[in-house]
């Protein structure tokens, strides 16, 4: 009996310390925080670190500890019972600061704070200054390197002395970049020398080493934008030259030198002018290049030089189509004409121009000038032909060198633009598509409520052969046969849309208190361990039923079918944030719509629990994505409008005992859950040990009944 007391005591001990566990107080680990390295994630160029956490009013102590390894667990060797430690100085690196709680319940968790510290700046850049052709100065260096928290950036000094200090009076800060060259455009005088240093900066805040200085000079700038211009007389026995400026031009000679040969001037120190023109004989010239050298100052002293090179040229340059290549060529909208064009002779003035027109038989029209875009002697233009009309054209396209020297060819071409054809043809198609986008809603509603005729689908399947042979036609550019396709196939669209009509022409509603779905659920005798599902899922979802009464005009047939719909409006997300894939919907349907399951019919496939009749549906969460509406129908083929109607006024609708049933997929059609009866197995343990509580007890009590309970068994025991 001993043994028996023992093994119940053994029993409770361990039962008690399993159901109480959790209450076991257990304390927090230490939250740290530092004012000195705040972001763990980023350096700090304090050797010292500072570091706090809130105290826990339960613990004891905390212990801590410093160092380089990450997951250390400190023990007691040190200790604290503040909140807040100065750890000691440490060298350039990434630390630790480890901390966990004591109380005389037990110790937290451990806290690992990580410190980062750099207290080194980026090495010394290495600058190059020079000054770009529009009087900016350039700044270039190589990248610093720092060992820690990297480059941040590099900050840029600019002073007018020499062997500057950054921190002197006049030196001014240009700013911190992050690149390796600055252009420095603002604020620079003419004929002035500016000095540079480049100060690198790392991401913990140190400054590295300051680069040497450098510096680079602004030059003086002509303010009087002077221009020459030569232009060859139309006798090519002269050279016209014209002189412009927009100021005052002083001390002033023009040069003229020809194919490097002896110079001779046009004028010498003129003054006080800003138009001058004149002319050089060429008759005595041999072809070559002509060198006007123009010596000015402005008023201030400024050089003004300007040179101009004129080519002596009377050789025609070559010229030859690209595209349009062959004779006749077709050409369709805008069209890419292609020339190659190139000077030519022993001194080349260059390609001046090249002009493109077209004939039209009333006069030449111009297109426009050809471009190189690339100096390689081949031009091109975009000529947009639509807005002609058809036919044969000439294409002309005239090359001019800079000495006026043209040469033109001409090329023979057929413009022949279908847009208009295709835009028809694409007109009849686009109606047509629209027809099959209104059929295809008719079909997805036929399908809907189990309504099937053969003149729609053959009509339908026969427009839709017609359309893709326009559709192929088109893109074979076969533009006529496109539209006859598409005629035809608007045709069939036509006579499927007249073949089958459909009207919603009674309904009505299943009537429930949202507030009694349980107690419906549990009239309909669904499983009680799936009721407080259901119950959640049909108020989320808004559920509703009805019954809707359909008219259908089949050729010269009428007849109407009978379905149920049912609606669910479930919040936008509701499905997704509860990890819900699919939803099953369970309906148990009265016999006065339908005596078994055999008789319901669904474009959705559902599962039959009872021929009684009780089906399931297991549809998709994206059924319901936002809003949906299931259908299932009887499946009598042909109902007259009296046998239809009788339905809805007998209030068959609310001959259903409860709402659609919606279930979590996890109930399958059993209706019980693992976890629900891993709870019942909790329960009966629990109910268990509080008898055995009870025998117990009733052994430990002497006299009265338990006493004699116990000899009672003690008498058995030992027989």
């Amino acid at each position: 009996m001993k043994d028996f007391e023992k093994a119940i005591k053994k029993f409770l001990l361990v039962f008690f310390v399993v159901c109480f566990s959790v209450s076991v107080f257990s304390i927090s680990a230490p939250v740290v925080s530092s004012s000195t390295h705040p972001d763990s994630s980023k350096w700090y160029y304090s050797p010292q670190a500072n570091v706090s956490w809130q105290k826990d009013s339960s613990a004891t102590y905390y212990a801590y500890a410093y160092n380089s390894v990450p997951d250390t667990i400190p023990d007691a060797s040190r200790t604290t019972t503040e909140g807040e430690l100065a750890l000691p100085a440490k060298e350039d690196g990434i630390y630790y600061f480890h901390i966990r709680a004591v109380a005389s319940s037990g110790t937290s968790d451990t806290t690992h704070f990580k410190i980062q510290i750099d207290t080194v700046g980026p090495s010394r850049p290495i600058v190059t200054a020079t000054t770009t052709a529009d009087n900016a100065i350039k700044l270039e260096w190589a990248a610093s390197e720092d060992l820690r928290s990297g480059v941040k950036g590099y900050e840029i000094y600019r002073n007018r002395l020499t062997n500057f200090s950054i921190t002197d009076i006049g030196v001014k800060k240009l700013g911190l970049v992050t690149e390796t060259s600055f252009l420095d455009a603002n604020d620079l005088d003419e004929g002035r020398t500016f000095f540079y240093k480049v100060v690198p900066i790392d991401n913990a805040g140190n400054t590295g080493f300051i680069s040497a200085q450098v510096q680079s000079t602004i030059k003086s700038v002509c303010t009087l934008g002077i221009s020459i211009e030569p232009i060859l007389s139309q006798s090519k026995d002269a050279l016209l030259i014209k002189i412009t400026a927009q100021g005052q031009i002083y001390y002033s000679s023009l040069k003229v030198k020809v194919n490097d040969s002896n110079s001779v001037y046009l004028f010498r120190d003129k003054s006080d002018y800003n138009y001058w023109d004149g002319n050089l004989p060429l008759s005595e010239t041999d072809q070559g290049n002509i060198l006007l050298e123009l010596a000015a100052k402005e008023f201030y002293g400024d050089n003004c030089d300007t040179n101009k090179t004129f080519v002596f040229d009377s050789i025609s340059p070559n010229i030859e189509f690209v595209f349009p290549k062959n004779y006749h060529e077709e050409i369709s909208g805008t069209a890419k004409i292609k020339i190659k064009a190139e000077d030519t002779g022993n001194f080349k003035s260059g390609i001046g121009t090249v002009a493109v027109s077209y004939d039209n038989n009333s006069g030449w029209i111009a297109i426009g000038n050809a471009i190189d875009s690339n100096s390689s002697g081949n031009y091109s233009i975009d000529w947009n032909t639509e807005a002609i009309p058809n036919g044969y054209y000439s294409l002309k396209a005239v090359a001019t060198d800079k000495a006026q020297n043209k040469t033109e060819k001409t090329k023979e071409i057929f413009v022949f633009n279908t847009a208009s054809l295709s835009s028809d043809a694409n007109f009849f198609i686009n109606s047509v598509e629209s027809q099959l986008s209104s059929l295809e809603s008719k079909a997805s509603l036929m399908e809907k409520y189990g309504v099937s005729s053969d003149a729609f689908s053959a009509a339908l399947s026969s427009g839709l052969q017609k359309l893709e042979s326009a559709r192929l036609s088109l893109k074979e550019r076969q533009f006529e046969e496109a539209k006859a396709s598409a005629k035809s196939a608007g045709e069939f669209f036509s006579t499927a849309g007249n073949a089958v009509d459909l009207n919603v022409i009674a309904s009505s509603q299943f009537i429930f208190n949202k507030q009694q779905v349980q107690i419906l659920l549990e009239a309909a005798k669904m499983p009680p361990e799936t009721i407080t599902n259901a119950v959640f899922l049909i108020k989320q979802a808004d559920v509703s039923r009805n019954l809707d009464i359909v008219k259908v005009k089949d050729g010269n047939s009428v007849f109407f079918k009978a379905a149920i719909s049912i609606a669910f409006n479930f919040s936008k997300n509701f499905l997704r944030d509860n990890n819900m894939a699919s939803v099953r919907v369970v309906e148990i349907i009265p016999k006065e719509l339908a005596e078994s399951a055999s008789n319901i019919a669904s474009a959705q496939s559902f599962e039959v629990l009872e021929q009684d009749p009780k089906i399931s549906f297991l549809l998709d969460a994206n059924f319901f994505a936002p809003k949906a509406t299931l259908v299932y129908s009887l499946k009598t083929s042909f109902l007259d409008e009296a046998t239809a109607m009788k339905l809805v006024s007998a209030g068959v609708v609310n001959k259903f005992i409860a709402p659609p049933v919606l279930l979590s997929p996890a109930y399958g059609t059993g209706g019980i859950q693992i976890g629900e009866l891993a709870w019942l197995a909790i329960i009966a343990v629990i109910v268990i040990a509080i008898a055995l509580i009870i025998v117990f007890v009733l052994l430990k009590r002497k006299g009265g009944k338990g006493f004699r309970l116990k000899k009672a068994f003690k008498k058995k025991w030992y027989k």
